[in-house]
């Protein structure tokens, strides 16, 4: 039987990494003895989860302590910053670090430290409110990372740019200037980017700064109260930019009308070449208006729909939240009918031959009394779909 001790530091260091990234317990195995100390020393720094979470120091000491050990900078791979404030709200007697501490840290700002994050892989960046937001321009200075992969961004306001008149954005110590920078484009070498908040102008520009995107998340949170839609255009020309990387994209943004009489982003998803996992309103799949007493007004429009796709995820929370069992809904029944259309163009000989998942959970209810519910489960079984509904 093997005794860790007798292994070599490359293959401990390695058993660690895989092993567990938890602050305490790697802490635990530095106390073993000298050696071992040296070789968690450098992974402590690795994942750094200062946020709501967890009982992380601050970000303030882990800044102080990469002033002091330049060498570890190179083995910060995580960042999770759960209690972002803006400049406005900033209250220096938080501050978790002496006065000395703050003094070397503001002094090392000014010179150049040579990229003290330049290995940092993921960034999720949260306000210390989730009913808060925050400026979208501190995000962005995260896309200029030179490693990073991904970046989740929660409570985001993109507006906040342009309202300089207001008083929350009067700095009375610095300027913003000093503390971001502006969109790179087409250069950040994100794949992975999630982006929550209110959203409006702000969206299109961090989707293009990414080089070459392979998963795309964006929301907007209604429970901020605040709201905002991004511009179809813009966003469907931010999208259509990854239409050759792109393997997963969810869309949950508001919709003024449904479906959209003018719709644009609707027909660059089947445009997307990788696209392998598509979350978006069931809406965006259809034309036409809903009109009481008139026949086949809403119409599934299938060739909106990539046919690479494996898994697909038609969302509408309305539909859930006034649903009515019974056997037959005429606002829904286009809907279902539009569903049913696309299941019988599933199956190893069908035009959506891929098509593996169909995730219905946000849209139908799973209710036994619904005729077409039951006729979508039957024709999901006889072409091989998994089909999910809410229950």
């Amino acid at each position: 039987m093997t005794v860790l001790s007798d292994l070599p530091d490359e293959t401990l260091e390695r058993i660690l990494e895989l092993v567990t990234s938890n602050r305490e317990s790697l802490e635990n195995v530095s106390l073993v003895n000298s050696r071992f100390n040296k070789i968690v020393f450098p992974l402590l720094v690795r994942q750094w989860n200062n946020s709501q979470e967890c009982l992380e120091p601050s970000i303030e000491r882990l800044a102080l302590h990469l002033l002091r050990n330049p060498d570890l900078r190179r083995h910060v791979e995580r960042l999770d910053l759960g209690y972002l404030r803006p400049l406005h709200d900033h209250d220096p007697d938080s501050a978790d670090l002496s006065p000395e501490s703050l003094a070397a840290l503001a002094d090392a700002a000014e010179k150049d430290l040579n990229l003290p994050l330049g290995q940092v892989r993921h960034v999720t960046l949260q306000p210390w409110n989730s009913e808060e937001v925050f400026d979208m321009a501190y995000a962005r200075s995260f896309l200029h990372l030179p490693c990073i992969q991904t970046l989740c961004a929660y409570g985001l306001f993109d507006d906040l740019d342009n309202g300089s008149e207001s008083d929350d954005n009067e700095l009375p110590l610095t300027n913003l200037v000093d503390y971001v920078l502006p969109f790179p484009v087409s250069t950040s070498p994100i794949t992975e980017l999630t982006i929550v908040g209110c959203l409006r102008s702000g969206v299109p520009d961090f989707i293009t700064a990414c080089r070459s995107l392979r998963k795309l998340n964006v929301r907007v949170d209604y429970g901020l109260g605040i709201y905002g839609m991004p511009d179809q255009n813009e966003l469907a020309e931010a999208v259509i930019k990854h239409k050759d990387s792109l393997e997963d994209l969810d869309l949950d943004i508001s919709i003024m009308n449904f479906p959209n009489p003018d719709p644009v982003l609707e027909e660059t998803y089947s445009q997307l070449s990788r696209i392998r996992t598509l979350v978006v309103h069931i809406a965006d799949f259809f034309k036409g208006a809903w009109s009481k007493g008139v026949e086949d007004c809403v119409k599934v429009v299938l060739d909106r729909i990539p046919k690479d796709i494996q898994v697909l995820k038609p969302r509408s929370h309305r539909f859930i939240e006034s649903w009515v069992s019974s056997s037959n809904d005429v606002f829904l029944e286009p809907y279902l009918e539009g569903i049913i259309e696309l299941l019988e163009e599933a199956g190893p000989q069908g035009r959506f031959s891929k098509l593996r998942v169909l995730d219905l959970s946000e849209a139908f209810v799973d209710d036994p009394i619904m005729f077409d519910i039951k006729r979508v489960k039957q024709l999901a079984r006889s072409r091989g779909v998994k089909v999910l509904l809410h229950y």
